[in-house]
This record gives structure tokens, sequence and C-alpha cells, in this order.
């Protein structure tokens, strides 16, 4: 299989299968999203009212649109936007509040995803050809073991970041000055104090 690039974040081999892999049960992620989903349908009922409702509504469109979509996606990802720093970091938090994953989780995330679906054929985890019903509690509760591996120097001398990902899942490694910081498993919002620098080069992908 002829295999096209990605972002300038993917690395991969020539020999880089899109197509291997195995989904398994990910501990960590299923009950940090599960616990949160029974917290809500067995406490809003007990604590509901129309002001906690319109409360809900607004905080919804502020995480899900300005700090998801516009902050983390478009802006994070993509570059697709110029703002001042201050602004990318509040839209990038607000995005980690969501609860998906930390930035770091969530470009190696999109980015795997984005590579593997440009390809000829890639798995069924990658491009959701399962039906709802199990696409949902897999993206919710599981993970792909064995992809390429996604990593970032953002260019700023005092910090590098890099997320690899191996058969035993994603790792964060990061140096800040003299300190170091790493974390197996990628997940939550981790990564987020990493946001002081800015990126190498712009992404052109979807």
């Amino acid at each position: 299989m002829e295999l096209v690039p990605g972002s300038f974040r993917i690395k991969y081999q020539a020999d880089t299968d899109p197509v291997s892999g195995t989904v398994r049960w990910k501990p960590e992620k299923s009950i940090w999203i599960g616990s949160m989903t029974l917290a809500a349908l067995a406490l809003g009922p007990l604590t509901f009212s129309w002001s906690a409702l319109g409360v809900f509504f607004v905080l919804c469109g502020i995480t899900l649109c300005a700090g998801h979509s516009v902050g983390m996606h478009r802006r994070m990802i993509h570059h697709a936007f110029e703002c001042p720093l201050w602004l990318e970091y509040l839209l990038i938090e607000l995005g980690v509040l969501v609860g998906m994953a930390g930035p770091f989780g969530m470009i190696r995330q999109h980015d795997v995803r984005d590579w593997a679906q440009r390809q000829p054929d890639c798995h069924d985890f990658l491009c959701h050809r399962h039906g709802i019903a199990r696409d949902y509690f897999e993206q919710l509760n599981c993970d792909l073991r064995t992809a390429p591996s996604s990593s970032s120097n953002r260019g700023l001398p005092t910090i590098r970041c890099s997320i690899g990902w191996s058969g035993h899942g994603a790792g964060i490694s990061c140096r800040w000055g003299s300190r170091s910081f790493h974390s197996a498993g990628g997940a939550g919002s981790c990564g987020a104090f990493a946001f002081a620098s800015r990126y190498a080069s712009p992404d052109t992908g979807r």
C-alpha cells in the first residue's frame, strides 16, 4: 500500500500499516468518561432547575464551540487563524474542560485518525465503519493499539514536547528548562501547561 502523508507532526515508516491494530478496553478512559456520565444521569434529576439547565446550555456552547471546536481544533491543530497568545491559551483551556483529552491527547487522536483516513484503506476504528452503538462504545471506552507515532517539537528553546504511540499506548514527554515531565496514557489535561510555546509550522490538512 502506498502511504499518503498527513500532518507535519506524523512520523511513519514505509511498512506502517493503517489497517492493523487491535481495539482494547482502556480503563482510565472508560472510567473517566463513564463516571462523569453516570454522575450526570444519577444526580441531574435530583438537582434539576430551569436556571441550571440554562447554565448547562451556555457552558456547553462556550466549551464545545469556542473551546473544543475553535480553540483546540481550528487553532491548535490546524492553525486556521491568528489570535493573541492569551486568547489562544484561553480557548485551549476551555477545550480541555470538555473532558475528552488534554492538548497532546487531542493532537494525537486527531492526527493519527486523519493520517489513517487519507490512506487507501484503514482500520474500522479509525474510520467509524461500525454501527452507531458499537462505535459510540469503542470511541468512549477503548483505544487502538499499534499505530503510527506522532511527534511535535513546538519551536521554543525552553520547551520541547513529543508524543509517542507504541503497542502499549501513548506517552508524553516534556522538558521545560531544567524540569522534565512524563506521562503514560496521554489523556486528561496533563499537557495544558506546555502551551507556552508557538507552533513550528502550519498544518494545512483537514
